[in-house]
């Protein structure tokens, strides 16, 4: 008679939990703050600022569709490196000699630029410049810091790493990783940006006609991916 009354209490008692449990719940999710959300232009204000204090970094550029000039009337499609500063760096650089395709070795060091001569392959000093060339260094921050109408496009993981992807529009004029591109277009830009540490891993610019495509009419992307932070950059100068 009592185990009959104990069970009966339990189970009038267990709506009452029931609703007590989902009443906690309901009040703990009316209390708890919603993150503040994402401002894009604080992310790549603060991905600049990272990349500005970057001693080094290892970088592989790309061009889907198009080719930048560069010196001995090649034009470049691929480029591979260390970036250790505007006067120290180096480059194996996939180009295209008209119909051919070759590979060529670009490096500067204290100012002095050196270039492999795609016949023979003999390094040859070039009066060339990182603004004459592809700027990453400049590059990345202007387009950071110039692209418009930004949102958050969601996050993604690059090598290991949780990105968030930004996107936004940038006026042509403020293109600076290579030189060329005509005024008045506005193209496409994309950022990669660590979520833990503000750097930046990979940027995409999409447009129209040189360097990003073959013709004016046909567009193209333009891809820098950047990694090795900060590891030691040895950029030996070179001998003919």
């Amino acid at each position: 008679m009592r185990a009959r009354a104990v069970r009966a209490l339990g189970l009038r008692a267990a709506p009452v939990l029931v609703a007590l449990v989902l009443a906690a719940l309901a009040l703990g999710a009316c209390t708890s703050e919603a993150p503040p959300p994402v401002d894009p232009a604080a992310v790549l204000e603060r991905a600049a600022t990272r990349i500005e204090g970057t001693k080094s970094y290892h970088y592989v550029l790309d061009f889907e569709g198009g080719a930048a000039p560069i010196a001995l009337g090649l034009g470049m499609r691929h480029a591979e490196g260390v970036f250790a500063g505007t006067d120290h760096f180096d480059a194996a650089v996939l180009a295209s000699a008209g119909p051919i395709d070759v590979r060529v070795g670009i490096r500067a060091v204290n100012g002095e630029t050196w270039i492999t001569n795609p016949l023979t392959g003999l390094w040859q000093r070039q009066p060339l410049t990182v603004a004459g060339l592809f700027d990453i260094s400049s590059g990345v921050t202007a387009l950071m810091r110039g692209a418009t109408d930004l949102s958050v496009a969601g996050s993604e993981t690059i090598e290991g790493v949780t990105v968030r992807r930004i996107d936004g529009a940038l006026a042509s004029e403020r293109f600076h990783l290579m030189p060329g591109v005509p005024p008045g277009q506005q193209l496409r830009a994309s950022a990669w940006v660590g979520v833990e540490d503000d750097l930046v891993r990979r940027l995409e610019v999409r447009g129209r006609g040189a360097p990003f495509a073959a013709t004016p009419d046909a567009e193209g992307i333009v891809r820098v991916t950047l990694s090795r932070f900060d590891e030691p950059a040895n950029v030996a100068p070179q001998t003919p």
